[in-house]
């Protein structure tokens, strides 16, 4: 499921937040269908009557779930006398949280004007500005190369210095078709693994997005970041701590580490390792691990021809 993030820019007080929310039949001024006249429906649930919390990044971090649902009209068939036909549901789920003294919100849904729109009616905005993307910057192909990199090299290593997370497998999309590249094991033959990186070579500039298998202390997350921050979380695939209880909070929790901790920490790692003092990665270390696959591969296939 792909998620985005996103800030309110006017209210840090999630407690009032979510009680105007809740309050919405006192300020919701009811959509209408044009065909009869009848009012289009519009629900909001909350998960936890009071709101739960959890640490994170070094704070307690204070959440509730809310189930959004309404419907809207297909501009198509506005005219159509089957209601099913005429009427779309939409359902949208959506963690709001407070984090570092302000208020934001987690949607299952991309980055889109539409999931703006979707929070904006949340809370009855008419404004313009009320919300905005929190867009996390740093996914790139260049991120993805240095991930490769560190499965091949260090593959039982953690990701950078003094770091608890640690890279299982890669696999790699390209292009808008979202072909599949062969996946990059961690445990997997050095050879094989250093066929698949040849695609990343050569597909540099189409790779989409990369799925990864990676761990964090006790935590075994299955994730896909792509440029334009792209992120897709795995709810069911994750193993630790938080898969049993609630089902809202385990999604919650599962969630908002990924958000909060997980990926931010991946990101700020890669640009530590090329940032000085340390500068562990570079353009030029990127073209010396290239060669020294090409040289490789041809090393192999050279001692290959030679037991013909």
């Amino acid at each position: 499921m792909v998620y985005s993030k996103w800030q309110n820019t006017i209210n840090r007080d999630i407690n009032s937040l979510i009680d105007h929310i809740m309050s919405y039949s006192e300020w919701l001024k009811p959509s209408i269908d044009p065909f009869d006249n009848s009012n289009l429906t519009f629900r909001i649930t909350k998960a936890f009557p009071k709101n739960e919390s959890i640490q994170l990044d070094n704070e307690t971090v204070e959440y509730n779930f809310l189930e959004f649902q309404f419907e809207r009209v297909r501009n198509s068939e506005k005219s159509n006398s089957n209601r099913e036909k005429r009427i779309k549901i939409e359902d949208y789920e959506i963690i709001i949280y407070s984090h570092k003294n302000k208020v934001k919100y987690i949607v299952n849904r991309g980055y889109a004007p539409l999931t703006l729109s979707v929070l904006r009616k949340l809370h009855g905005y008419e404004g313009k500005h009320e919300i905005k993307a929190e867009t996390i910057g740093g996914i790139k192909s260049d991120l993805f190369i240095w991930l490769v990199y560190n499965l091949i090299e260090n593959p039982s290593l953690p990701l950078g210095v003094n770091s608890n997370l640690y890279l299982k497998s890669l696999t790699g999309f390209m292009g808008k078709t979202e072909d599949k590249i062969n996946t990059i094991q961690g445990t997997g033959k050095r050879i094989l693994n250093m066929l698949t990186t040849l695609l990343f070579l050569f597909e540099n500039q189409n790779i989409s997005k990369v799925n990864l298998e990676i761990k964090e202390d006790d935590h075994f997350y299955d994730i896909t970041l792509g440029e334009e921050s792209f992120i897709d979380v795995s709810i069911t695939d994750y193993e630790g701590p938080y898969m049993f209880g609630i089902e809202k909070i385990v999604k919650s929790r599962i969630l908002l580490r990924s958000f909060i901790e997980l990926i931010p920490n991946l990101i700020k790692i890669f640009s530590d390792e090329q940032t000085p003092p340390r500068a562990n990665w570079s353009e030029k270390k990127e073209r010396a691990f290239f060669n020294e696959i090409g040289k490789t591969i041809k090393r192999n296939i050279t001692e290959l021809l030679k037991k013909k």
